[in-house]
């Protein structure tokens, strides 16, 4: 399953939408001991992949992973949701919302 957000939010404080998800993926990713968000470029525009997941106090759910990139105006976000047998195949989804964003990325403003 695949799910687009566009992100489209006023600077919050002068930080553009995709610096502020940015910096957000890098302190949940250090105050729950996860990977940091793998930083990249999409056709040339700044983009940051990471796995999705629910973290509870106990353990934490796979939820796929998710590509963002940087717009005029905000950010995009590719999720891309596997299926309930693949739950665990992180690298996979990441593969996928990568190729996914790097397809759709010309028709995206």
């Amino acid at each position: 399953m695949l799910r687009i957000d566009l992100l489209t939010a006023p600077p919050l404080n002068g930080v553009a939408e995709y610096d502020y998800l940015l910096a957000d993926a890098r302190t949940q990713a250090m105050a729950h001991g996860i990977d940091q968000p793998a930083i990249s470029s999409i056709n040339g525009r700044d983009a940051f992949t990471r796995p999705k997941a629910i973290i509870s106090n106990d353990k934490s759910v796979p939820l796929g992973c998710s590509t963002t990139f940087r717009l005029h105006s905000g950010a995009i976000e590719f999720t891309v949701l596997p299926r309930s047998d693949d739950l665990n195949d992180t690298a996979k989804a990441c593969a996928a919302s990568v190729h996914v964003a790097t397809t759709l990325e010309p028709a995206v403003d």
